[in-house]
């Protein structure tokens, strides 16, 4: 995560990486504590919307 950011990021600090969205939600002084992954929203397609 420290090279995406090319520093130390804060909390709620994000970037998405190959889909999946990284945030910081937790910070230990200068430590990554935690960290939240969110898959990439799935994209519908106009044939999954007619049924």
């Amino acid at each position: 995560m420290l090279f995406s950011f090319n520093r130390i990021p804060s909390t709620g600090d994000h970037f998405d990486f190959a889909g999946p969205r990284f945030e910081v939600i937790d910070m230990d002084g200068n430590r990554i504590d935690n960290i939240l992954v969110t898959p990439a929203p799935k994209h519908v397609s106009d044939t999954d919307q007619l049924g």
